[in-house]
């Protein structure tokens, strides 16, 4: 996968998240698994738990290209895709 300036995703890695355990990693990337819902979620253009307070189911497959520091799940499986340090 590459982005819109032509990087190449995930050169530095995957987070798999399968839990409801905070997870601090920088990632620049949501990979849904398995259908998911986002308890908290912390970075630079997001806002606090802006996503969860949707209580949205996001769906197996869906990919949202956000930066963040930590994500928690209340449900499901996510890939995520670490920033390049």
């Amino acid at each position: 996968m590459y982005n819109s300036e032509g990087y190449k995703w995930a050169n530095a890695g995957l987070e798999y998240v399968n839990d409801t355990s905070a997870h601090a990693v920088e990632f620049v990337g949501i990979h849904v698994v398995s259908n998911a819902v986002i308890n908290t979620i912390v970075g630079s253009n997001v806002t606090g738990n802006t996503i969860a307070a949707a209580s949205q189911t996001l769906p197996t497959g869906m990919f949202l290209p956000i930066s963040g520091t930590s994500i928690t799940l209340t449900s499901g499986k996510v890939l995520l895709v670490k920033k390049v340090s």
